[in-house]
């Protein structure tokens, strides 16, 4: 059975470690690859993006190295996940190559992305904006015990919050022909649930929907059952 590599994404502020235990749970023929975002974990050291675009260019460069001719799927969570998708349209647009599946979770869909990030963050003073993050609850409490530590995290989300902020969907070209699965926190306030099937807009394919109890954060309670969802997809596909 031929391996398929699958490309975790992360969110806003957040590093690739939070997949750290995928590739003991997943089986094969999955292959997590944990491909790093600029300004964090490994790479804490080059300057952050300066732009979504930006943010594009450089993961897709990257992730071509590693996926060579193998097959592919993206999973991206929150902001990680308009860059799964956007990556997915990089791939079939510049390869003429597109991913097994897409997974996206605690996610608004792209058409509605930009709209709903401005009603969230867009006019918040920073205070404000902090406020909101910590409510958010993404900051575990070892990183707010460590001021140094805490101010640093902080200033990144700000970061990528206003990339994500400043995100504009285009339809062109408008849909993928891969299998989507969303997955979604039942109370997660950053994400429209009565729109929420606006991504089946994005394929042609089969788009699938998963809910778990809890907010956006849902995947520190769940995510043993998130991997077993993707096993199941992903094998399902190969049969």
């Amino acid at each position: 059975m031929s391996p398929i590599k699958l490309i975790c994404l992360p969110y806003a502020g957040g590093s690739v470690s939070m997949y750290r235990d995928w590739s003991r749970k997943t089986g094969e023929p999955i292959e997590v690859e944990l491909i790093e975002l600029a300004g964090r974990g490994v790479r804490y050291k080059e300057p952050a993006y300066k732009t979504f675009n930006e943010m594009i260019d450089d993961i897709f460069n990257k992730c071509k190295l590693v996926i060579g001719d193998s097959d592919f799927s993206f999973f991206g969570y929150s902001m990680g996940s308009i860059l799964a998708f956007e990556l997915s349209r990089q791939f079939k647009i510049r390869l003429c190559k597109e991913p097994n599946h897409l997974f996206v979770a605690a996610s608004n869909a792209p058409q509605i992305s930009y709209e709903m990030s401005q009603k969230q963050f867009g006019n918040l003073s920073i205070a404000e904006l902090d406020e909101r993050i910590i409510k958010m609850g993404g900051i575990p409490d070892e990183i707010k015990s460590n001021q140094a530590y805490f101010e640093l995290c902080m200033s990144l989300i700000r970061h990528d919050l206003d990339i994500a902020c400043n995100y504009h969907y285009s339809n062109i070209p408008y849909q993928l022909n891969c299998e989507v699965t969303v997955l979604c926190g039942k109370d997660d306030p950053q994400v429209d649930m009565k729109r929420i099937t606006e991504w089946d807009n994005t394929t042609l394919e089969k788009c699938s929907y998963y809910f778990f109890e809890g907010d956006h954060f849902f995947i520190r309670e769940f995510d043993d059952e998130i991997i077993k969802v993707v096993n199941h997809q992903l094998k399902a596909n190969t049969n």
